[in-house]
């Protein structure tokens, strides 16, 4: 039975990705899941039930969290957070394209849309952060600033991805993107 559903999550996932919510039917995914259309209505009332189940699944398991010690000074903090995201972002960045063209269309709930989600697992963490470095009352700011540095990452296309590049590199970009939020952290002090 969860073999089942698990099949037509793993599916749909797919047919989402390459054609998106509009374009996608629930016979091709039947199809891709090799079970009957019946079978993908029995477990998911819906079109649109089936696809939040499929974004909600995968983006809990695309953005799951590493431990990241927030008890830390920023210089250190904010690199390994943003390699951490980067990395994971990296890995997914069709799934990640998927939800913000979702998002736009409105599609789905806003909970799921794709910003708000990093922001709203992200601020935990930076809150915890920034009120370890004095910086409480920032932390709206500073995970904006943070989200916004991810979508750019995913918006605008790099000829190769985060998770293929040589520490060196990796190391370079993470660099570069962390400087500008540590600095606008020390600015706000």
């Amino acid at each position: 039975m969860r073999d089942t559903t698990n099949r037509i999550l793993n599916a749909s996932l797919e047919v989402f990705k390459e054609f998106g919510y509009q374009k996608t039917t629930t016979k091709a995914i039947a199809s891709k899941a090799e079970v009957a259309e019946v079978t993908v209505y029995r477990k998911f009332s819906t079109k649109k039930a089936l696809f939040e189940a499929t974004l909600r699944k995968y983006l809990n398991l695309s953005m799951e969290d590493t431990p990241i010690d927030p008890f830390t000074d920023s210089d250190e903090f904010i690199p390994r957070l943003m390699e951490n995201r980067l990395e994971r972002m990296s890995r997914q960045i069709a799934f990640i394209r998927l939800l913000i063209r979702e998002s736009l269309t409105d599609t789905i709930p806003s909970d799921l849309h794709f910003d708000k989600y990093v922001e709203t697992r992200l601020k935990t963490i930076v809150r915890t952060h920034l009120i370890h470095v004095n910086q409480k009352n920032h932390v709206e700011a500073i995970s904006r600033m943070i989200v916004g540095t991810l979508l750019s990452y995913v918006l605008i296309p790099s000829e190769v991805p985060f998770h293929t590049l040589d520490e060196t590199e990796k190391a370079s970009i993470v660099k570069t993107y962390s400087h500008l939020i540590v600095s606008a952290i020390n600015s706000l002090k």
